[in-house]
């Protein structure tokens, strides 16, 4: 059963992004690039390092996130309209991420790689959970949702309860489930 579950999470999450990155193209979608750019890098970390510290079939909601983040953040610089402006705050986040994986690459342990992919992944996800509070009509709720049912699916084939399998897929439904409370909510306050 686990690997239908991860099958339907990663599918969901594919399909998902389909409309973040038509939106994306036509402009009516605004990544962060920052977030994109380290959400493409530090699930990739990730991903490499739980299936080097034994996560297997678990690693794969990371890689497909991994991916799909580079087909978003390549796709951005296609359309001037889909141009987010940086702020300071957004380059602090960028920097603390920066921070992270240049520490990721310092430790020849596994799951201290992972610890730190982890908190890049976290520091550059604060710019969009920013900005989907403050400007929810520039992102699309279905991308997070599919990346939150990606996450959720990796949940089900974790070949033992530890961080090496745990870490990273409960941070993806972490960092999922703000983005689209900040784009819930304030889409239904509006």
């Amino acid at each position: 059963m686990g690997i239908y579950v991860l099958s339907f999470g990663v599918l969901a999450n594919i399909v998902g992004t389909i409309p973040y990155i038509i939106g994306t193209l036509q402009g009516s979608t605004k990544p962060n690039k920052i977030s994109w750019f380290f959400w493409t890098l530090a699930p990739g970390i990730a991903a490499f390092s739980s299936y080097a510290a034994g996560a297997g079939l678990a690693s794969i909601p990371a890689f497909c996130g991994a991916a799909l983040c580079a087909v978003v953040l390549l796709l951005s610089f296609f359309n001037r309209a889909a141009y987010w402006r940086l702020e300071a705050f957004d380059y602090a986040c960028g920097a603390l991420a920066l921070f992270g994986l240049v520490l990721w690459y310092t430790p020849s342990n596994p799951l201290l790689a992972l610890g730190f992919a982890i908190a890049a992944d976290i520091s550059a996800s604060i710019p969009t959970v920013r900005k989907a509070w403050t400007h929810p009509e520039t992102e699309s709720p279905w991308t997070y949702a599919g990346g939150f049912l990606n996450g959720f699916g990796g949940l089900f084939v974790l070949p033992a309860l530890n961080f090496a399998s745990l870490g990273f897929p409960i941070t993806t439904v972490i960092i999922e489930s703000t983005i689209l409370s900040a784009l819930f909510y304030r889409n239904k306050s509006n």
